[in-house]
């Protein structure tokens, strides 16, 4: 899962021009330095910060999923000490907050754990909210054709 953990190095990427302003932001993120990033955060979604435009709700929404992400990253040194389920879960809650801050929730990516179909495997599947709106319509068309063309068929 080297993805999470370059995902979980999100704020470098979600606010480069922040980070760069800040030497105390870390630029290799530690679980255990976490909390560093939480209150960056909060100072950049004050007035004039780079988050300034995240209203007062949103911003609830992304306390709470700071919130969750803390509790994954509680007590651990390290992202391997996470279950995969724990790290499907941290990536969603920083997807989310990246949507809120970047204000891109097309962009969201959404990760789920699921059975391989044929095998009792389980893998984990990421995509955008774009791309899983693209994948459902195109799924549609192709249903929708090949019913156009069972009716099409002659009765036999």
């Amino acid at each position: 899962m080297r993805i999470l953990l370059a995902a979980l190095l999100l704020f470098a990427a979600v606010f480069p021009a922040a980070a760069s302003r800040f030497s105390a932001f870390p630029q290799k993120l530690r679980p255990n330095q976490f909390d560093q990033v939480v209150s960056l955060i909060e100072q950049e979604m004050t007035p004039g910060g780079s988050f300034e435009h995240v209203d007062a709700d949103q911003q609830v929404v992304v306390r709470d999923r700071l919130r969750r992400m803390s509790e994954l990253l509680n007590g651990r040194t390290s992202l391997d000490e996470l279950s995969e389920d724990q790290k499907v879960l941290l990536i969603n809650n920083q997807e989310a907050v990246n949507a809120i801050l970047l204000d891109a929730p097309e962009e969201q990516v959404v990760c789920q754990r699921r059975e391989l179909v044929g095998s009792h495997q389980i893998e984990t599947v990421c995509e955008s909210k774009r791309d899983a709106a693209r994948r459902r319509e195109m799924s549609q068309q192709e249903m929708k054709r090949l019913q156009k063309n069972i009716q099409l068929l002659p009765d036999q």
